[in-house]
């Protein structure tokens, strides 16, 4: 049965993609950053303190579009 389009068809992230993210420095030291491939899991499922982000935001710099004063307010708090 064919999905509907734009139903989500689950992630194909591996251990391997993650330590790309990790050599090319988009994202922290295993020591500092645990993260998980999601596996099988076709609607993402994150357990107790996790948080669901996008390899695409990480591969392009998790760039956000902030005004000068939040990103002055980020650093005065070493954010």
């Amino acid at each position: 049965m064919a999905l509907p389009k734009g139903s989500w068809e689950g992630s194909v992230v591996t251990d391997v993609d993650l330590q790309y993210l990790r050599r090319t420095r988009r994202l922290p030291s295993a020591e500092a950053l645990v993260t998980r491939a999601p596996g099988p899991e076709r609607v993402p499922a994150p357990q107790e303190g996790e948080r669901v982000v996008f390899f695409s935001h990480f591969e392009r710099g998790l760039g956000l579009p902030a005004s000068l004063f939040f990103r002055a307010w980020l650093d005065f708090f070493g954010l």
